[in-house]
């Protein structure tokens, strides 16, 4: 809440010294309350500035400082498109930042839960060998299998049977969500996607 540009001035005189110099501090009329008074303006304008500031540098709550937000986190990119209204693009903020450093299978289900979609993940080294679990999936060798994983998601009620026109193969949300995996995944991993 911010102050009359009065409670501003008392504020600054109770700063003051007492004594002579500032002896008219608290007096109304005075030179120095006049010049109290007129601190106190600008003083409650930058104490406004600052609310502004602490809310609008929180990426879920800016507006004002959404595109400086997208730069420092390089939107657009591969996945991000830096488009849509202001919601998405907070939105993709969050996600960004939330989810710049996956490390484990759990935090890769959590952030496909963050996009509002179901997966399980499986190591790619137990499909290729026997016994065979289906879908089978071939591998050049041991150590391709090793590395790789398997993301199972079910399909949208919209990509299956009986089909509504027109059909759309896949979702923006899957798109989105292939899209950060294989930037996020390790390095020396492939990521396969499995609709169910």
């Amino acid at each position: 809440m911010s102050r009359t540009i009065e409670q501003q001035a008392q504020t600054i005189a109770n700063y003051l010294p007492s004594g002579r110099a500032f002896g008219a501090k608290n007096v109304p009329g005075t030179i120095i309350r006049m010049l109290l008074r007129g601190l106190s303006g600008e003083m409650i304008t930058a104490d406004d500035l600052l609310a502004l500031f602490r809310k609008e540098i929180i990426p879920e709550d800016t507006i004002m400082f959404l595109s400086e937000w997208e730069d420092a986190l390089g939107i657009p990119d591969d996945c991000f498109s830096g488009i849509g209204d202001i919601a998405d693009r907070q939105l993709k903020l969050l996600l960004k930042l939330s989810w710049m450093h996956l490390q484990t299978e759990q935090d890769f289900i959590d952030l496909a839960a963050e996009l509002g979609l179901a997966i399980t993940i499986e190591s790619g080294a137990i499909h290729g060998a026997f016994p065979y679990t289906f879908p089978i999936v071939f591998y050049t060798d041991a150590n391709e299998a090793h590395h790789t994983i398997i993301i199972h998601y079910t399909i949208p009620d919209a990509l299956t049977f009986p089909y509504t026109f027109p059909i759309v193969f896949t979702t923006p949300v899957l798109t989105l969500l292939a899209c950060l995996f294989n930037k996020l995944k390790p390095a020396n991993c492939q990521v396969i996607f499995e609709g169910i």
